[in-house]
C-alpha cells in the first residue's frame, strides 16, 4: 500500500521517487545510509494513509447511500405494485357490487311492474263489482216496488165496497169491538191464554187481529181480519208463565201479542 501511495505521488510530481519501503539489502560490506541522509517519509506517509482511509470511507459511504438508495427504490416499487393490486381489487369489487346492483333493481322493477299490473286488475274488477252492485242495487229495488205495488193492489182489492145505505146502518169491520176470548173447559193453557187475550184485547178493542185455538194442546192460529195474514204460535207454559216459539228461542205470550195486536203481523 505505501509503496502504491508512493507511486501515485512521484507520478503527481512528475518523477520518480527514489525512496522505497523496503530498506536496501546488505551485500559486499555496503553500509546503510547514515540517519541524517534518510529523506523524512514517515509523515508523508501518514498522511498518504490518512487520505487512503479517508477515500475508503468516502467510498464506503457512497456504497451505502446507493444500497439505501436501491432499498427505497426497491421498498417504492413495492409500495406502487402493493397499490396497483389493491386498485385492481377494488375495482373488481366495484364491477361485482355493481352488477349485482343492476341484478337486484331489475328484479325490483320487475317487481314493481307486477304489482302495478295487480293493481290495475283490482282496480278493474272493483269497478265491475261496483257496476255490478250497483245494477243489482236497481234491480233489488225494483222488485221491492213491485212487491209493494202487488201486495198494495191486493189489499186494495180485498177491502169490502159498501153503499152509502149500508155505511149507515151497518157499522164498519174496523169499527165493531173484539169479543171476549172463551177458554175450553179442562185447557189449563187455554184457561191463561183467554185471560192474557183478554187483557190484551181490553186495551185494544178495535184490533183485528183474532185468535184461535187449534186442534192440539197449546198451538194457535193468530190472524187479520183485513190482510187476511195469519201465522201458528205454539205456547207451552213455563214456572206458571205463557212462553210462545220465536224462531230459535222462547218470548213471553202477552208481550209479544201486545207488540203485535196492531201490526196486522207483519213482523
Amino acid at each position: 500500500i505505501i509503496q502504491s501511495v508512493m507511486n501515485e505521488e512521484d507520478q503527481a510530481n512528475g518523477g520518480t521517487s527514489n525512496i522505497h519501503c523496503t530498506p536496501p539489502k546488505q551485500s559486499g560490506g555496503m553500509t546503510s545510509p547514515p540517519e541524517k541522509d534518510k529523506p523524512n517519509t514517515e509523515h508523508d506517509l501518514l498522511i498518504a494513509l490518512e487520505r487512503q482511509r479517508q477515500a475508503l470511507e468516502k467510498q464506503r459511504a457512497a456504497e451505502l447511500e446507493a444500497e439505501r438508495r436501491r432499498k427505497e427504490l426497491d421498498e417504492l416499487e413495492e409500495v406502487r405494485r402493493n397499490d396497483a393490486r389493491r386498485a385492481a381489487e377494488d375495482r373488481q369489487a366495484l364491477s361485482v357490487r355493481l352488477e349485482k346492483e343492476r341484478k337486484m333493481i331489475e328484479v325490483i322493477e320487475m317487481k314493481r311492474q307486477w304489482i302495478f299490473n295487480q293493481m290495475m286488475f283490482l282496480e278493474g274488477q272493483a269497478a265491475t263489482d261496483r257496476k255490478g252492485l250497483e245494477v243489482a242495487e236497481i234491480t233489488n229495488r225494483y222488485k221491492i216496488e213491485h212487491q209493494i205495488r202487488t201486495q198494495w193492489q191486493y189489499l186494495v182489492a180485498r177491502i169490502p165496497v159498501y153503499s152509502a145505505q149500508q155505511v149507515i146502518k151497518e157499522p164498519s169491520p174496523v169499527s165493531s169491538p173484539v169479543g171476549r176470548y172463551v177458554a175450553i173447559k179442562g185447557d189449563d193453557i187455554d184457561r191463561k191464554v183467554s185471560k192474557a187475550v183478554n187483557r190484551v184485547f181490553g186495551k185494544n178493542v178495535y184490533t183485528q187481529t183474532r185468535i184461535k185455538r187449534l186442534a192440539h194442546m197449546g198451538e194457535y192460529v193468530v190472524f187479520h181480519k183485513i190482510t187476511g195474514r195469519r201465522t201458528v204460535v205454539y205456547v207451552r207454559e213455563v214456572r206458571d208463565s205463557l212462553m210462545i216459539r220465536v224462531g230459535g228461542g222462547w218470548d213471553d205470550f202477552e208481550g209479544w201479542l201486545e207488540r203485535h195486536v196492531n201490526i196486522g203481523l207483519e213482523d
